[in-house]
């Protein structure tokens, strides 16, 4: 507490560092930056150290809580902790500004899902590029489409989004008629129908007239965060006859949960029940007659795999995912409890958990389009893949796989 200066300040609970800031010894930024000057949060000493203004490249910042570092992908050191990782495509900046096109509001990407760079900010308008994503060598290119950022501070003022480089998406056809997502608590979300695509300048146009409230998340779709998946597969896990596995971890560290509903082994045919009299007996020999052999005599059960997101930007695949897993727990739902009779069904509710946090759109931590990996997946580039792929080979045959996906673009 005793610091020189404001920065030397560790709170004892969270950490905020912008990438440019000498003090903290991060990367130099680098000409092609975009700079703004804004006012960081003011870290008071026991010596009454004034708030100070700096100019810092809005390129990413990081925030450590506790000893939880979130994962990242460049690697620095900062004030004598240990090594963290900082992940780029996320921008967390104060728009004030001096003179009159001072903007009195807030922008920030840099949260779950968060894909969005501050590129100006004005009273009325907002500019935002979205961040691209390592290069996919079987694509030939880096995706970008997702985004998902916040802007504080402006409610009740009119404001235009503007997001500059629209045009050079992975799928620009997709803008067509296409309406972004709005929330004030994350919860609520409702299309902005005064979005609009200006296809000879390539820039998606989000007008908010007016802005809602002071704290606006804006979207591609409405996300599926991971806390989200890890209630989801908690809950499953504590019911009864289900079983939860971890195929392997991804890339950033994370689990590759899994999900088995039911036990392997036989299954013999429901009972046949009707009245006494000789029509009711002929009934029910017609209606064996015509069932198919596995029906009639029963035998193994089938195997069945379910897996969702292999593409992080298609959330409404777990969205889908989540009312799966709820149909296959109720226990009063006849269509589940005749399936999971007669079949063991692995679900994978999450294939690529790494490329949803960072905003992606296709891709996983290296840039790999998980859906293009499944007839050499690697350890090092698509470990997803890879451990899906061995779990299924250990289940024995599989009668049916079923990937699920979701095209906003449609």
């Amino acid at each position: 507490r005793n610091a020189p200066s404001p920065h030397a300040y560790i709170p004892r609970r969270m950490l905020c560092v912008r990438t440019a800031l000498r003090s903290c010894s991060l990367a130099s930024p680098s000409s092609s930056s975009p700079r703004v000057t804004s006012h960081l949060p003011r870290f008071v000493s026991s010596r009454g150290l004034k708030q100070q203004q700096h100019q810092h490249s809005t390129a990413g910042s990081i925030c450590i809580l506790g000893n939880l570092l979130l994962p990242h992908t460049v690697h620095h050191s900062v004030a004598r902790r240990n090594t963290t990782r900082i992940m780029s495509t996320t921008t967390s900046t104060n728009c004030f500004g001096d003179g009159a096109e001072a903007a009195p509001y807030s922008f920030s990407s840099a949260f779950d899902s968060g894909n969005g760079e501050l590129v100006s900010a004005t009273p009325e308008v907002l500019t935002v590029r979205l961040t691209e994503e390592p290069f996919t060598e079987k694509d030939g290119r880096k995706h970008f489409q997702w985004f998902h950022f916040r802007v504080t501070g402006a409610g009740g003022r009119n404001l235009k989004v503007v997001i500059a480089n629209a045009g050079e998406a992975s799928y620009p056809g997709g803008w067509a008629d296409y309406k972004a997502f709005c929330s004030a608590d994350r919860k609520t979300w409702h299309r902005v129908q005064s979005t609009s695509y200006d296809e000879a300048g390539g820039k998606l146009v989000i007008d908010l007239t007016p802005v809602p409230s002071d704290c606006v998340h804006l979207a591609y779709f409405v996300p599926y965060h991971y806390e989200q998946h890890l209630d989801l597969v908690g809950r499953a896990a504590a019911a009864p006859d289900v079983t939860h596995h971890t195929l392997g971890t991804t890339l950033d560290g994370r689990p590759l949960d899994c999900l088995r509903f039911g036990t392997p082994g036989n299954w013999i045919p429901e009972q046949q029940f009707a009245g006494t009299s000789p029509e009711d007996a002929a009934a029910v020999q017609k209606t064996r007659e015509g069932l198919i052999p596995c029906e009639a005599q029963g035998g193994a059960k089938r195997v069945v795999w379910i897996i969702a997101r292999q593409h992080p930007g298609e959330s409404m695949a777990s969205w889908w995912m989540e009312g799966f897993v709820r149909r296959l727990l109720d226990v009063e739902d006849p269509v589940a409890r005749r399936v999971l009779r007669r079949a063991v069904v692995y679900v994978v509710p999450h294939m690529n958990p790494d490329g949803a946090i960072r905003g992606h759109l296709r891709t996983n931590a290296a840039g790999a389009n998980l859906n293009r990996e499944w007839g050499e997946p690697t350890l090092a580039f698509s470990p997803e893949v890879l451990h899906t792929r061995n779990a299924m080979d250990a289940s024995g045959p599989v009668d049916l796989m079923l990937d699920v996906h979701g095209d906003e673009a449609e």
